[in-house]
């Protein structure tokens, strides 16, 4: 006995499958910066830029270079210590209004040990 598949089954297979080779979210690593840098006060504030699609990561390795690179450079070589949480904010907007643009911000401030 002959099986006979209908173009319905096999259209319904040929999605099932589509589905399951979905590519996988891209990860995005986040390149730091500094954004503001008040020596009086030993405060450094670095940033991160990123749009909507994806998943970002963020590596505190990165950030480290950066503000250890600022601190030692005004003679703190003890490195920094984070004051706060990371902000995030939107820096870009469709006009529907949906956030495509956010920045990271975290704050720092320089050590010198005694």
């Amino acid at each position: 006995m002959k099986k006979h598949v209908n173009k319905l089954s096999l259209l319904v297979m040929a999605a099932l499958l589509a589905a399951c080779a979905a590519p996988t979210p891209t990860h995005h690593r986040t390149n730091w910066f500094l954004l503001d840098a008040n020596r009086a006060d030993r405060i450094l504030t670095t940033a991160a830029d990123y749009g909507s699609r994806g998943n970002w990561e963020i590596h505190r390795a990165d950030i480290a270079r950066v503000v250890n690179e600022k601190c030692a450079e005004w003679g703190y070589n003890d490195g920094a210590s984070a004051l706060g949480d990371v902000e995030s904010t939107c820096i870009g907007k469709t006009f529907g209004r949906r956030c495509t643009r956010t920045r990271l911000s975290i704050k720092y401030q320089c050590i010198k040990k005694p």
